[in-house]
């Protein structure tokens, strides 16, 4: 059984203005994964990281042993800033957007499968950027074929918006057997992990 738990509460994180582009949400999940049976099947998994963007998310913080965020709360939008000042910007968004695209072809390579035989795709529920240009747009797919319908109800739920956003699917019937789904996720560090899962089954559950 994997789970997920997060709370982003006062005083540590003010969720709605902790960063410029996303909220929040409070949220637990959980999946159960099995070498016998089950409705879904994984066909790859990739990970991806550039840890040279780890600073990005600290700051000029230093590294400590425990959190400081109960004396002082967590400011990602100051983190950034500080990051900012010492990194070009465009350089670190470039660096950013080839990790993404690094893991989704690293993914559809290990699965076989061309982008095309993916059906809906489960991205962080992370916000939306300022300007037109957004996630789905860097993955190259239409926002119809994302979660962000569902994720813009919720808020970032933190790690448990993989398993949130695939329940979300496979309840709402947006996929059934034989689709493709592709999980997409992201975080500091910088890292990026991906999954590809094939629905075998209308679990009895939904």
């Amino acid at each position: 059984m994997i789970t997920t738990a997060d709370r982003f509460a006062g005083p540590a994180i003010d969720r709605w203005n902790a960063h410029d582009f996303n909220v929040y949400g409070d949220g637990g999940t959980a999946l159960v994964l099995s070498s016998r049976s089950g409705f879904a099947r994984v066909l790859a998994t990739a990970t991806v990281a550039d840890n040279t963007l780890e600073g990005q998310a600290r700051g000029a913080e230093t590294f400590s042993a425990a959190s400081r965020a109960g004396q002082c709360p967590v400011d990602l939008q100051a983190r950034s800033a500080a990051y900012a000042t010492a990194h070009d910007p465009t350089q670190t968004s470039i660096r950013i957007g080839r990790v993404m695209i690094a893991a989704r072809a690293a993914v559809l390579k290990a699965a076989g499968l061309p982008m095309e035989r993916v059906a809906r795709m489960v991205t962080p529920a992370t916000g939306r950027l300022k300007g037109d240009y957004q996630v789905h747009h860097l993955l190259g797919v239409a926002e119809e074929m994302t979660t962000w319908d569902f994720g813009r109800t919720t808020g970032h739920v933190g790690a448990g918006d993989w398993a949130a956003g695939l329940e979300h699917l496979v309840t709402t019937r947006a996929v059934e057997p034989g689709d493709h789904v592709l999980l997409f996720g992201g975080g500091a560090g910088y890292t990026c992990t991906t999954a590809v899962v094939e629905i075998l089954d209308r679990p009895e559950w939904t």
